[in-house]
């Protein structure tokens, strides 16, 4: 299906940066996003949810859709498409409710499970509570440990052995300590096994079938640090 529209005509609101820990990934994508919705003609004005000057200047402004290049904590979890819902705004991507679920592993999984998917076992996990044959017994030993409510690059460690989860949990444990400081970090942390297998990305089109190539993404280094 095809689209007739003056690309001048559509005034876009670009938002990049945020609260986030991924806030540098979102300001690069930020970039690549405004390089390439020029070349396309489109008028662009780029904002920084983290700016309240840049949230008003959002709120007075006259555009005609907002384009997200947000990453992790209040840019994926519907915290800023409910705030462009309550102004009216249109945005690319999913909603509020789509969003918030999706952040939330634990919530994600759960959905899985209800609709039939098959999902890794797994186990939640606080600062506070932290037995590591408890969570050997429940995942095993060769596991993942991630951050349940952030970006899914974000803090993740993949273990083998006791030494290697008690020492990503302590290094997860310092990175949310230091990101609630400064971007809102929110514990637990979530545990499942490691599992090895393929991630395939493809576009899903709202109003029927769209014809796009999937892709296969790299594999990533034992240990994520980011």
């Amino acid at each position: 299906m095809s689209c007739s529209f003056d690309p001048k005509q559509i005034r876009v609101a670009l938002l990049a940066g945020g609260k986030s820990g991924e806030r540098s990934i979102s300001l690069a994508s930020g970039e690549g996003a405004k390089e390439a919705l020029l070349e396309a003609g489109f008028p662009v004005t780029v904002f920084d949810p983290a700016n309240k000057e840049d949230l008003l200047a959002l709120i007075q402004g006259d555009f005609d859709v907002a384009f997200l290049a947000l990453h992790g904590k209040y840019g994926e979890d519907g915290t800023i498409q409910g705030f462009l819902e309550t102004i009216g705004l249109p945005y690319i991507g999913p909603g509020v409710w789509s969003s918030a679920t999706s952040i939330d592993k634990p919530k994600t999984k759960l959905c899985y499970e209800r609709a039939g998917i098959p999902t890794p076992r797994s186990m939640m996990l606080d600062s506070h509570h932290i037995d590591i044959d408890a969570i050997i017994a429940e995942v095993g030993s060769h596991c993942v440990v991630k951050a349940a409510t952030e970006g899914s690059a974000l803090g993740v460690y993949l273990c083998e052995g006791a030494e290697e989860i008690a020492d990503a949990i302590d290094r997860g444990n310092s990175l949310l300590a230091e990101a609630e400081k400064k971007f809102h970090f929110i514990l637990p942390a979530g545990i499942m096994p490691g599992i090895r297998g393929r991630v395939h990305r493809c576009r899903i089109g709202q109003r029927g079938p769209v014809r796009s190539p999937c892709y296969q993404n790299c594999s990533f280094p034992r240990v994520l640090r980011f």
